[in-house]
């Protein structure tokens, strides 16, 4: 069974910055239109498989890595993935 997600507030925030600053750099939102697709598509994965991401120094947060320059962090509970930050290098 699946998974349901659940956006912090700073991932929120997190998000919509990466999606202006795309959205102001290139003049239109069709990059932005893609990564939100490829968060999608991985948080559909950890939906599935919730371990699948990687594994990082605090035990109960794993990372999905979103193209290059983006980390998506979460952590997985009794019935749902927190989304906590999503993060570009």
């Amino acid at each position: 069974m699946a998974l349901n997600v659940y956006w912090t507030h700073s991932a929120q925030k997190d998000r919509i910055r990466i999606y202006k600053s795309w959205n102001e750099k290139t003049g239109n939102t069709g990059y932005s239109g893609t990564l939100n697709q490829l968060i999608v598509d991985k948080l559909f994965q950890a939906r599935l498989f919730p371990d699948t991401g990687l594994e990082t120094d605090r035990k109960e947060i794993r990372a999905l890595i979103i193209e290059k320059q983006y980390k998506l962090f979460y952590s997985i509970k009794k019935d749902a993935i927190v989304v906590l930050r999503v993060l570009g290098n």
